[in-house]
């Protein structure tokens, strides 16, 4: 799995949750969706500490699997939900997204992240998020911090390309011929000892 199909698992997930509410994520530029929506928020990409690399050769090629932690702040942004037609709405977003925090927990979602050897957990608190404006108009919002962790597998001499995958160079990404390079390697070897 690559940082950017964790990113797409995540999404998916939430998506399927969150299933009246848009989806984006952040530092898009897209006009703000309408109400309710969740923004996915994706943070900093890191080797998981103390863990090494675990080699493996197969047929003949050299892979490597990588444990990898990336962050993600989920924030939900909703109208509310008015008890009844004449009463200002009340702020649900914090029980929504709490709904969301332990959905992590069940069986749907286990099985899910099993599938892609992924393991999303929350990290934080719900938290509401209070404008500064007491203007009802404005919408509720809450966010919560998720810790992604997922297995990374790279093949070849210069540790490139996904097993399996067409590796396609980006306008920054790796070179191509970087990962067109394959490392030798021996599996066996006859030794003659002369006297």
């Amino acid at each position: 799995m690559t940082s950017l199909e964790c990113q797409s698992a995540v999404y998916d997930l939430a998506a399927k949750f969150f299933s009246r509410a848009n989806i984006n994520v952040a530092r898009q530029n897209a006009a703000r969706p309408p109400l309710p929506f969740v923004t996915l928020n994706f943070g900093i990409v890191s080797r998981v500490d103390g863990i090494s690399a675990v080699k493996a050769v197969v047929d003949g090629v050299e892979r490597r699997s990588f444990s990898v932690q990336q962050n993600c702040t989920i924030e939900l942004v909703t109208k509310g939900e008015a008890p009844d037609e004449n009463t200002q709405p009340v702020d649900t977003s914090v029980e929504d997204l709490q709904q969301f925090s332990l959905f992590l927990s069940s069986e749907y979602a286990g099985y899910f992240m099993q599938r892609r050897n992924m393991d999303i957990r929350p990290s934080g608190d719900c938290i509401p998020i209070y404008n500064l404006s007491n203007d009802v108009s404005v919408p509720f919002r809450a966010s919560l911090d998720v810790s992604i962790t997922y297995q990374q597998i790279v093949e070849d001499m210069a540790l490139l390309r996904t097993p399996g995958k067409q590796y396609a160079q980006r306008g920054s990404s790796g070179s191509a011929d970087l990962a067109a390079m394959q490392a030798g390697y021996m599996s066996e070897a006859e030794i003659n000892y002369k006297e």
